[in-house]
């Protein structure tokens, strides 16, 4: 609700300590939200101030008061419950000493890409109900390793902070955010448009009526990773390409796989809090954000054929995600050459020339550059991920190659894993576990039977893949020393630390250069008795003046390679004999974190936990027993899935994973006599 505070003009920007209103609580989220995170926030209070809108944010945490913009989405619905639960994390945080009080006297802000991620996975699965596990987190974030006692904080009471605490902020994910800044906040409306638009997007829910508009940053966020950079396969349109199915209009939105309803729910399971999504109330006077976008895909509900649609498809490309990565197969094997999928600068090439093209043709013709604008964002997820640290030198193929060679069987162990785990938790719940002798035995041979049809969709994962994701976290956590052909010299990090060092402002730098080259084809216009490329290439100007080299586009001189001038160590620990041998070498040689510590922090956070996550989707949430012949009640495979697999996974990652070898859950008794778990180091990331 608004409150009656009223700002007093002396108080400084991002100084909100005169806003003390009462606020209100959390009424019926209270105990499944104190149930998701094991806490009391008895203390925790809500606003609609203005607050937050003045930030630009969603929503923003200082102590217990969790402030919430004008147009926050509703907190009965999953949008809302993921941003109450993302605000809470925070609180939680904050309870805990774990965000830096910051320095200077013009701002409270804090902006930690490691603590967002967190509070990302917590608020997400709060919003499923889910447990997040803070014990555990405590203790390897801040605790007993560094000599204080972790106490529990379930009954913690907190007074209401000094104007000085710090403020956290709900943000988007980077790619969109580098590339909506870099296009200049541009958009698309693409193919048919629904509905009488003259009365604005605020007139209310308009499920069946909408605008299908896209911004350059949902190019450059959903290529490659949640659609196909491919257009065509064997001459035919590519059912997975987003440049595909932007045009295939549904006439029930949010309801058909297969069409433009993919993109914008990817869009939503990516950034459930874009103003599209949002319904703003004209009658407030708030203006809100971006007022060309806020609401025109308001109360589009979507089904499950298009959520199984996208995920699915995340999955599949997730395996062989070859072309995010600068050297795939190695040193020297990841040039801008090698073609679309070969490699992220090989990848970035071909589309930015398909662009190019793209873009002198339509001006020759008389039409519009959008199109062309279209396909650079889309081609600049590339050039991006070959900022991340952990793209850089992850030798994503060669890993996956040697470890297929040792552990080819991973997968179908995996998935044998998968089903002891769950079908185990199943045979427990009480609609079953009255069962005995024979009858028990028989119920579950059908269970593990209807587990198996529910993995059998399932990617494959090989033990190779897991190696990658290890070294891609470490290394994107870690971050390196790198330079590039215009001499700069910065530290990169990686995914979701964009926002660390420079990162972002060469990344940012880097897409603006590729937009230009866009706009410079489109001024000059193909011309097919001149070397149109060449054109462009010499129509380029590079920061400082610097000289471009021959055959490059401005863009590819800003991309980063590690710095010989600099210890950046090497990565030859993934080369062990065996899974024993790998748990405790280091991932980079010049540091003391070993493959067995990087495992208990992905499962913890990174890219691992993701990866089982969406696996996880996979499972329903409920699931009658008269699948398996009995009329007894419901069975919930996903929650199996989370407590059996993945929260057992997490406890033991070392003994869980010698057990994944032997096609056993990873809790079973018999756990690998051959490795030791490697020593606990401090967690720095996401849950």
């Amino acid at each position: 609700m608004t409150t009656n505070a009223t700002p007093q003009p002396a108080a400084r920007p991002h100084d909100f300590s005169f806003l003390r209103s009462q606020g209100e609580g959390l009424g019926r989220l209270q105990a499944p939200m104190e149930r998701s995170f094991g806490a009391d926030f008895s203390d925790v209070r809500l606003h609609r101030d203005g607050s937050a809108d003045a930030l630009g944010a969603q929503a923003y945490a200082q102590g217990s008061q969790i402030h919430l913009s004008r147009n926050a989405a509703d907190l009965g619905s999953e949008a809302g419950r993921t941003l109450l639960g993302h605000e809470l994390a925070h609180v939680v945080q904050q309870r805990e000493s774990r965000v830096a009080t910051p320095q200077g006297k013009s701002s409270s802000v804090v902006q930690d890409p490691g603590l967002e991620a967190q509070a990302d996975a917590a608020g997400a699965a709060a919003a499923r109900g889910d447990y997040v596990s803070r014990e555990a987190e405590r203790q390897h974030l801040t605790g007993r390793g560094r000599g204080g006692a972790a106490s529990s904080q379930s009954s913690t009471r907190i007074a209401a902070p000094p104007s000085h605490s710090p403020i956290q902020l709900f943000d988007s994910h980077e790619h969109k955010r580098a590339g909506d800044h870099a296009a200049g906040g541009r958009s698309f409306a693409i193919g048919r448009q629904d509905g009488d638009t003259s009365r604005g997007p605020y007139a209310g829910p308009m499920p069946s009526q909408y605008r299908f508009v896209l911004t350059a940053g949902d190019f450059t966020m959903l290529t490659g990773d949640y659609f196909s950079a491919q257009d065509t396969l064997d001459g035919k349109p590519n059912p997975d390409s987003m440049m595909h199915l932007r045009y295939v209009y549904s006439d029930s939105p949010g309801k058909n796989k297969g069409t433009r309803d993919e993109i914008m729910y990817a869009i939503k399971k990516k950034c459930p809090h874009d103003p599209r999504f949002q319904y703003w109330d004209q009658t407030k006077t708030f203006p809100p954000h971006r007022p060309g976008l806020l609401g025109i895909w308001h109360g589009i509900e979507f089904s499950s054929d298009v959520k199984n649609a996208v995920d699915s498809r995340y999955q599949r490309l997730a395996v062989k995600n070859y072309a995010h990565f600068q050297d795939p197969k190695g040193k020297g094997g990841g040039a801008a050459g090698t073609g679309l999928v070969g490699s992220a600068g090989g990848s970035y090439r071909a589309m930015h020339e398909e662009a190019l093209l793209m873009a002198g043709h339509m001006k020759t013709m008389g039409l519009g550059i959008d199109e062309a604008m279209m396909r650079e964002a889309a081609a600049q997820h590339y050039l991006q991920d070959s900022f991340a640290s952990g793209h850089i030198r992850t030798p994503r193929k060669s890993l996956q190659r040697h470890w297929a060679a040792k552990h080819g069987d991973f997968f179908e162990k995996l998935k044998e894993s998968i089903v002891d785990a769950v079908d185990g938790w199943l045979s427990q719940e009480p609609c079953i576990a009255g069962l005995v002798g024979g009858m028990l035995g028989k119920i579950r041979a059908q269970l593990k039977e209807k587990v198996r049809e529910q993995t059998a969709s399932t990617p494959p994962l090989g033990f190779g893949d897991v190696v990658s994701l290890l070294t891609h976290d470490v290394e994107n956590e870690k971050g390196l020393h790198v330079t590039n052909d215009v001499g700069m010299q910065w530290e990169t990090f990686g995914d979701d630390k964009m926002s660390n060092g420079k990162t972002q402002e060469m990344v940012e730098l880097a897409c603006r250069l590729g937009y230009t080259d866009i706009q410079n084809a489109y001024r000059i216009g193909y011309r097919p008795d001149e070397p149109f490329l060449e054109t462009i290439r010499a129509h380029a100007q590079l920061p400082g003046n610097g000289a471009m080299q021959p055959g490059k586009y401005a863009a590819e001189h800003i991309v980063p390679r590690p710095d010989p001038a600099k210890n950046n160590g090497t990565l030859s620990g993934w080369e062990a004999n065996t899974a024993a041998e790998l748990w405790g070498n280091p991932v980079r040689s010049h540091e003391k974190l070993t493959y067995g510590q990087a495992l208990a922090q992905s499962l913890r956070g990174g890219e691992l936990q993701k990866t089982l996550i969406e696996m996880a989707n996979g499972f329903p949430e409920e699931q009658s027993t008269r699948i398996i012949g009995l009329d007894t009640g419901t069975l919930h495979p996903a929650k199996a899935f989370h407590e059996a697999f993945i929260k057992a996974l997490t406890a033991a990652p070392i003994p869980g994973f010698e057990n994944i070898l032997r096609g056993l859950a990873p809790g079973a008794a018999k756990a690998a006599p051959t490795d030791v778990a490697a020593p606990p180091v401090p967690f720095v990331g996401k849950m």
